[in-house]
């Protein structure tokens, strides 16, 4: 399946994507059609994948996760909501979000430096959402460094508010995280 991403998705997702089933496409992938010709295939993590993750994780993140605490996520099957986007055989991105009750988490989100500014991070988040919707998820949380401009940006551009500030949450740097919610 093959979905073309260009311009403005956001508005079109609930229109064309309702009734895709999210959860059994991602098997196989789902293929996104991307600005300047580029096209990626988003598919669910798999254990295998989780030692690329950790090095993604650890070139975006101050205080990278640990192996164990990815592989801990993808062992809570019916709740977890891991993606990956593999580019010639490398992972380029994941996401990484889990289910409580009627609410989606996102834990995770990156793009290697090289593969931002092609919309990658934005089929993740949307992408995520909509297996959130699939699994009944009412609302989706997440938390953010307060200094991370570009992700909050990207945030407030799906629709996120800020609902609160957590202090100290990333205690490493003292850098407080402003917690970002959206009714889906």
């Amino acid at each position: 399946m093959e979905y073309n991403f260009k311009n403005n998705y956001n508005q079109r997702i609930d229109q064309e994507f309702n009734n895709v089933i999210w959860q059994e496409r991602l098997k196989k992938g789902i293929n996104f059609n991307l600005p300047e010709e580029k096209n990626i295939l988003v598919r669910w993590m798999k254990v295998g994948d989780v030692s690329e993750v950790y090095n993604i994780e650890r070139e975006t993140f101050p205080s990278p996760w640990t192996r164990d605490g990815f592989l801990y996520r993808l062992n809570e099957r019916d709740y977890n909501v891991s993606l990956v986007v593999p580019v010639e055989r490398n992972l380029v991105a994941y996401a990484v979000s889990y289910i409580v009750y009627d609410e989606l988490h996102f834990s995770n989100l990156a793009v290697k430096m090289n593969y931002r500014r092609y919309k990658i991070g934005e089929i993740l988040l949307s992408t995520s959402m909509q297996l959130g919707k699939e699994k009944n998820c009412r609302w989706v949380h997440l938390e953010v460094r307060r200094n991370n401009k570009s992700a909050i940006q990207l945030y407030q551009k799906f629709g996120f508010k800020i609902v609160g500030v957590r202090k100290d949450y990333y205690k490493e740097e003292n850098e407080d995280a402003l917690l970002m919610s959206k009714l889906i």
